[in-house]
């Protein structure tokens, strides 16, 4: 069963940034969070860093229940003092109407104020505005000198953005030769978005020769870092032979470490796997906990296999799948800093 992959990521996400205090040099490290009292006590006395921080806890759920509402009040204290974090995460919470009633032309005041002081997140949503018309004029010529900005300022999304732009030839003319130069500029400055388009890039032959091994290579590299679609590919390829041996074993493998972070056609296909014993020792239910994931995220292929498989099967194996399913928390690699929204783009089209 080939896994569901999209050519790129079918979202543009926008990630908070890393707490201020310069005693935080790693968001990854939960030690370093700040105390949640201590800043909230400098917060209240006026310290801009402090309220931006304490606005992000709030965000973020560290130390402290999740309250957009009280994030949005004290990041706009610490944004109207000019705290670049805060204006950006601020713009977040309006572009996505968390906290505060959605307003896109509010959120773009709030990503320019940013992005006037090279906050490259926010110069990264200054393109999607552009791109999408969100708040503003759609203008593909703005778009893409934003976008372009901000992945030479390090959020190498933008350059992933160029390359899936001159690939859909959307405002500009088809050129799957920039494309893949732009891709190749992310994926070699170490973005996993970017190293999975290159792989698709090769695997597909899009600009020139396909090259299975190479786009092995290329989804391998993301994979490592996390890239659930990566894993899921690599799993498919595995399974398949394409680039690599077949070994269904280390499909599985690539499988469940995507569906471990929530992908539903990986979900599926683990599912598929543990259901039949391919590359894993059979197991109903653990078979019928995947299926059941991937299901309630609207894989019709998961639902059809719980209809034929489990219909029929004893109450109990159903139940302690469906148990283990309602359990399930996805296990994203990401930094402990959460990604606050995704806002859509007609960037990118899916591929069976």
């Amino acid at each position: 069963m080939k896994p569901i992959v999209a050519p790129q990521n079918t979202w543009l996400v926008v990630c908070l940034a890393a707490f201020l205090s310069a005693s935080l040099p790693c968001v990854g490290d939960s030690k370093l969070v700040p105390d949640f009292t201590q800043t909230k006590l400098r917060a209240e006395q006026g310290h801009r860093n402090a309220q931006a921080n304490l606005g992000m806890m709030y965000l973020a759920g560290d130390n402290v229940k999740q309250d957009y509402v009280l994030a949005a009040q004290w990041l706009r204290k610490a944004a109207e003092q000019g705290v670049a974090v805060a204006q950006h995460n601020l713009g977040v919470l309006y572009s996505e109407g968390k906290g505060v009633t959605q307003n896109a032309q509010e959120a773009l005041k709030w990503y320019r104020l940013a992005a006037a002081q090279n906050y490259p997140s926010s110069i990264l949503n200054l393109g999607v505005c552009y791109f999408d018309g969100t708040g503003v004029s759609q203008d593909y010529d703005e778009a893409r000198k934003w976008f372009r900005k901000a992945g030479e300022l390090g959020e190498l999304t933008g350059f992933n953005y160029l390359g899936s732009i001159y690939n859909n030839g959307i405002g500009v003319v088809t050129n799957h030769a920039e494309a893949l130069a732009w891709y190749e500029k992310s994926a070699l400055a170490g973005s996993p978005m970017g190293q999975h388009s290159l792989g698709l890039e090769y695997l597909n032959g899009t600009a020139g020769k396909a090259d299975e091994q190479l786009a092995v290579k290329w989804f391998r590299k993301a994979a490592d870092q996390g890239q659930a679609e990566s894993q899921d590919m690599m799993a498919f390829l595995y399974r398949k032979g394409r680039g690599v041996p077949t070994d269904p074993a280390k499909a599985v493998e690539y499988y469940r470490a995507a569906a471990m972070q929530g992908h539903s056609g990986a979900q599926l296909n683990l599912g598929v796997c543990l259901g039949g014993g391919i590359g894993v020792e059979a197991d109903a239910v653990e078979a019928c906990k995947w299926l059941t994931l991937a299901a309630r995220q609207g894989e019709k292929k998961a639902q059809q296999a719980l209809d034929k498989f489990f219909g029929n099967a004893r109450q109990e194996v159903t139940a302690e799948g469906k148990r283990r399913a309602d359990a399930f928390e996805p296990k994203v690699r990401q930094p402990r800093i959460k990604s606050v929204i995704s806002l859509e783009s007609t960037l990118h089209g899916g591929m069976k």
